[in-house]
């Protein structure tokens, strides 16, 4: 952009008005127009990073309005910055899926209804506040390690077992040391 700029002054410099030959006029010409069109693709791209924040504020807005219309609180929440340093929302999931480990799940535009709907789910059972897990197991399509189970009120595990395939035990590892069903035998393990 600058380099056009300078390349303009430069070609004003050596010649005045009156004196510029056809080509140097072409060649002025050809510089404004390279100037213009990278100043029309840098505010494209300002414009483009406004709608990404706007974009990213509102999701925020509407997660937030979830929280607070279901009591779910805010520390069910890890903002972050992501790759073009706009704010991000992940749903913490630690020791979900793994024994010990520290994880979330991000809420996106496109993941919204499911998160949404995972709440609305769990809400219809009296549970709503695990509907932010419930969310992160539907958008992995994983149930969540046995030991969670222990902890899961008897009418929700039908909607956590629909997330994903029985997980098998790894024999006392961190990937999922116990059976769900070691904690209850009513579990149902046919969804």
């Amino acid at each position: 952009m600058n380099a056009t700029k300078d390349l303009i002054d430069e070609i004003d410099k050596r010649f005045s008005d009156s004196e510029l030959p056809n080509d140097h006029i072409v060649m002025r010409m050809r510089a404004m127009l390279q100037y213009q069109d990278s100043e029309i693709t840098r505010l494209n791209d300002a414009i483009e990073r406004m709608k990404k924040k706007v974009e990213s504020m509102t999701l925020i807005d509407e997660c937030l309005q979830l929280s607070v219309k279901y009591d779910l609180g805010c520390d069910i929440y890890m903002p972050h910055l992501d790759d073009d340093n706009h704010i991000v929302l992940d749903i913490i999931a630690n020791g979900l899926f793994y024994w010990a480990t520290s994880e979330g799940e991000q809420i996106t535009a496109d993941n919204f209804h499911v998160f949404e709907e995972s709440i609305k789910d769990c809400k219809a059972l009296n549970h709503e506040h695990w509907g932010p897990l419930l969310f992160v197991c539907r958008i992995r399509k994983l149930r969540p390690q046995g030991a969670r189970y222990e902890h899961m009120p008897k009418e929700l595990k039908p909607l956590f077992n629909a997330c994903g395939p029985h997980r098998p035990t790894d024999n006392g590892g961190f990937g999922n040391p116990h059976d769900q069903n070691e904690y209850e035998s009513e579990v149902d393990d046919a969804s």
